[in-house]
């Protein structure tokens, strides 16, 4: 959302791309982010999508009562576990906002 938030915020032309990843990696390019920050944008972005790619695709087992989709989905993300995806989850957030933050 930072990214958008920016697109939407400050109208730079030149950050209006349809695609969230060009726009991290043009605001790299203009110095507005430095290289590990965006480094951290880019993979947090890309595991945040393939992670709700898989909610998506699995919409409906995702609200039967009982189903531990968490589980199988920490599995598909190559996780040990629920508890290992809620770890990355919180590791990930905690970078984002860090790389935010000084930006």
């Amino acid at each position: 959302f930072f990214v958008q938030w920016l697109q939407l915020s400050r109208r730079m032309q030149w950050l209006l791309v349809p695609n969230t990843a060009a726009a991290i990696g043009r605001l790299i390019k203009k110095g507005f982010l430095n290289e590990d920050d965006g480094q951290t944008l880019l993979q947090s972005y890309d595991y945040l999508r393939r992670l709700e790619t898989f909610y998506r695709l699995n919409e409906t087992e995702a609200v039967v009562k009982g189903t531990d989709i968490t589980a199988v989905a920490a599995r598909s993300m190559g996780h040990e576990g629920a508890e290992e995806l809620i770890a990355r989850l919180k590791d990930i957030r905690n970078k984002v906002l860090i790389s935010i933050s000084r930006n």
